[in-house]
């Protein structure tokens, strides 16, 4: 059937179909050019909306932690302060007052009972005192 064909209608048909290819590498062009800036405009807003909350958070999360670590700090000082009150009273009812200058905290709840002579003569921990030596 093609045999029978002029060239001058093989021209043609060449025409059409290389018009045909034309126009779909442009329609595929277009169509990977649209995808790719979708997707960039896409990842663009992801990202401001996701800034626009983790701004604050982290703002917040700051905050708490300096609000928290007030808190912390003040039941530290209440607690050191009931010990030493403890220490207070149990070195003048052990009657060592004389040999004790002053009372040293360490952390974990342990005071020091320091003497004259800048000697640690005592050890409390857990409200009970343990004379060094012992």
């Amino acid at each position: 059937m093609w045999a029978h064909i002029d060239s001058e209608e093989k021209e043609t048909l060449a025409t059409v179909v290389s018009n045909y290819s034309s126009k779909m590498n442009s329609i595929s062009k277009k169509e990977t050019s649209f995808s790719s800036d979708y997707l960039n405009k896409w990842s663009s807003w992801l990202k401001s909306v996701t800034s626009s909350f983790m701004t604050p958070f982290n703002f917040l999360h700051g905050v708490a932690r300096i609000t928290l670590s007030k808190v912390t700090s003040e039941i530290k000082k209440g607690i050191f302060g009931e010990i030493s009150l403890i220490v207070v009273f149990a070195v003048k009812s052990l009657k060592i007052e004389k040999y004790v200058v002053c009372i040293v905290v360490i952390l974990g709840g342990v005071l020091d009972l320091v003497g004259v002579r800048r000697y640690v003569i005592a050890h409390v921990k857990t409200n009970v005192i343990f004379p060094v030596g012992l």
